[in-house]
């Protein structure tokens, strides 16, 4: 009697492994759509051997000429060098809520800066003598 319970049906294994197949088939779906990522993009070359290379440079200026992009494959490639807020209405983590709305309110000024006496009395001796008015004159001497 032991051994016909440790003794495996290959029948009733295959019949098992059968239903399993056809549960998965019958909830799985294939993705039909395609959808083009251009950072994913590898683009192969035709091997040296096999291009002519006075047939490559006709060809690129005739492509180069009449230049047709299919309007789905230039609204990705405009996208991609789009920003986040271009792209999206809203946020899409909360990490990006932080600097999602970030418009100035008023319009930053730009302030003048203004020099006081002894500033400007340091650039004007600067400018004349041809050094700092701070610089250490025994340092300039040994020279």
């Amino acid at each position: 009697m032991g051994e016909t319970i440790n003794k495996k049906d290959e029948v009733a294994m295959n019949q098992i492994w059968r239903e399993a197949i056809q549960k998965e088939m019958k909830y799985s779906r294939p993705n039909e759509e395609f959808r083009l990522i251009p950072k994913s993009m590898t683009i192969l070359t035709d091997k040296p051997q096999h291009t002519d290379p006075f047939q490559a440079r006709r060809k690129l200026l005739d492509s180069a000429a009449s230049v047709d992009v299919h309007p789905d494959l230039k609204r990705t490639l405009d996208n991609t060098s789009k920003g986040p807020i271009d792209k999206y209405d809203g946020p899409m983590t909360e990490a990006q809520e932080i600097g999602w709305y970030n418009n100035p309110l008023m319009p930053l000024k730009q302030k003048t800066l203004s020099s006081c006496d002894i500033t400007r009395y340091a650039a004007a001796y600067a400018t004349s003598i041809g050094r700092s008015p701070f610089a250490n004159p025994e340092a300039v001497t040994k020279k």
